[in-house]
């Protein structure tokens, strides 16, 4: 294992690896009988498929009349086939055609109760080409009754002799939540995943799928199988009926091809559903997340805020490789106890890797990430307040202030003094009440353009910079929020000591300001 530290200056360190996965990949001929595509996967993982049925589906009674219902399912006729072969390579009387039914319906019949879930992440290098990146949770606790790991693989499809898809997956599944699908020809191929959504009951879904609702993984699989491009395949995917409600995360080829999807079940069509999300070539559209809660909503969890929030605050420098997009999504809480294998994909060049949670690289801690930039937040902000008083002086000497003075060396006193602290102190309330929306940089751009007033109009008015940071797409203020006030209130305590001093009586020097409030 090679590991080559990097480092961004304001944003984290990133782990550039070389790492091979421990992941078995089995090879699937499509062009050979359903029944016999999967039978290495079956025999190999034989006592694992075995243990997982018992353990997730219920046990059948005798003619097995409670799986009735599933005879009323869509289910595609071909991939029935291929659970026929399995079932005949197992050879085992609790491994039947209608329990893998029900093992491939998993999301649809018993969906993890809302304790986390999936993260999505998908970003854009300054050329446009997204990659894509994927956690896979599973917070239901069914991992402590199933080793997932132990069965995780990839198995990559092919046709007339040529790659088609990857995917990764369990043994006794034949749909797809995670996979890409290979290009043939320029700006062709796309990345797929799927994530939960809420409120998902299984008896909900069943009801929609005896109106005809049909089963996620299936068709995603069929989709895949039939186009490899990436408009057609969300087109198909928002043109279906599906049983449950969900996300899908899908990167394409070309550039800025970028979607994440919300799926109401049955194609209902809610009015609170959150349009489709694109990435785009903006400052703040570069990258999309999705976890487990409609991105236009209030998040239900840290982990979305926490990518936003880093991406917002890290140079586009992060996207120049997969190495990095896999690291990132190895950042805590984005990684966490649930996760049961990372995935990164680019489309444009087929790069598919899948890792398990015991392999490199490194879990990052995402506190210490937002810690190390609120840090330099504050640094930056001593650094303006330096200039400023730099400017002033300078000002003072050359006799362009009226009745004033520099700000640290001179003591202006009154009103300039006063107007100059109170925009100091809208501009940062700005920056961190912008935080109370989201996370990212529209508050620091706002604090910046405060003193970018400031800088151009004396004394002027930096509240407007504040504002615009309120009212920003997502504040990157949210955690310098309490700093931002603190620091406020030195400066107005400042300004108050020097209202009460004799004009002329000298401000500790810049330096030593910092000094005393950095070190």
């Amino acid at each position: 294992m090679r590991h080559v530290a990097t480092v961004l200056p304001g944003t984290f360190m990133l782990l550039q690896f070389v790492a091979v996965s421990a992941m078995l990949n089995f090879d699937i001929n499509l062009d050979q009988p359903p029944e016999q595509r999967w039978v290495e996967v079956a025999k190999h993982y034989r006592a694992h498929i075995i243990d997982a049925l018992a353990t997730l589906v219920p046990k059948p009674k005798k003619g097995e009349k409670n799986f009735a219902w599933i005879d009323g399912v869509t289910f595609d006729e071909e991939y029935e086939k291929e659970l026929r072969g399995m079932a005949q390579a197992i050879n085992h009387k609790a491994v039947t055609v209608k329990r893998l039914k029900w093992f491939n319906m998993l999301y649809e019949m018993s969906s993890p109760a809302y304790k986390g879930g999936c993260s999505g992440v998908l970003w854009a290098k300054p050329n446009g080409i997204v990659m894509h990146g994927r956690n896979m949770d599973d917070f239901s606790g069914d991992e402590e009754l199933v080793d997932w790991n132990a069965f995780a693989h990839d198995a990559t499809f092919y046709r007339h002799g040529k790659r088609l898809m990857k995917r990764t997956g369990w043994p006794a599944e034949v749909g797809i939540h995670t996979g890409i699908r290979f290009g043939n020809g320029r700006h062709t191929g796309f990345s797929f995943e799927q994530n939960t959504r809420e409120p998902n009951k299984w008896q909900d879904n069943m009801a929609a799928a005896g109106k005809g609702g049909v089963i996620f993984s299936l068709a995603a699989r069929r989709i895949m199988e039939t186009t490899d491009n990436f408009d057609t395949a969300i087109d198909l995917l928002q043109g279906t009926s599906f049983a449950a409600p969900q996300y899908f995360v899908l990167a394409g080829s070309a550039p800025y091809q970028g979607a994440v999807l919300t799926i109401d079940r049955l194609q209902s069509n809610d009015a609170a559903t959150p349009p489709i999300q694109r990435v785009s070539e903006g400052p703040m559209t570069w990258y999309v997340v999705q976890t487990n809660d409609d991105i236009t909503a209030e998040p239900k969890d840290g982990r979305r805020p926490l990518a936003n929030f880093l991406m917002q605050m890290s140079p586009r420098e992060i996207t120049q490789n997969e190495e990095n997009l896999m690291q990132f999504m190895h950042t805590k809480d984005l990684f966490n106890t649930g996760t049961l294998f990372s995935t990164v994909m680019t489309p444009s060049t087929g790069y598919f890797k899948s890792v398990l949670p015991t392999e490199a690289p490194a879990i990052v801690d995402g506190n210490d990430i937002q810690e190390r930039i609120k840090m330099g937040s504050e640094m930056k902000e001593a650094q303006a307040e330096m200039a400023q008083a730099q400017q002033q002086e300078q000002a003072q000497q050359q006799g362009e202030q009226q009745g004033g003075g520099c700000v640290f060396n001179c003591g202006l006193g009154g009103a300039a003094e006063a107007k100059f602290d109170q925009a100091v102190n809208n501009a940062a309330h700005g920056y961190g009440q912008a935080g109370g929306t989201g996370y990212g940089q529209a508050g620091a751009q706002g604090y910046e353009r405060g003193y970018d007033q400031m800088e151009s109009r004396g004394y002027g008015n930096g509240a407007a910079g504040g504002g615009s940071g309120m009212s920003g797409m997502s504040g990157g203020g949210f955690y310098l929020n309490q700093d931002s006030q603190r620091i406020s209130s030195e400066l107005q305590q400042d300004m108050q000591i020097s209202q009460r001093r004799p004009r002329g009586w000298n401000r500790p020097h810049p330096q030593r300001f910092l000094d005393r409030r950095f070190l």
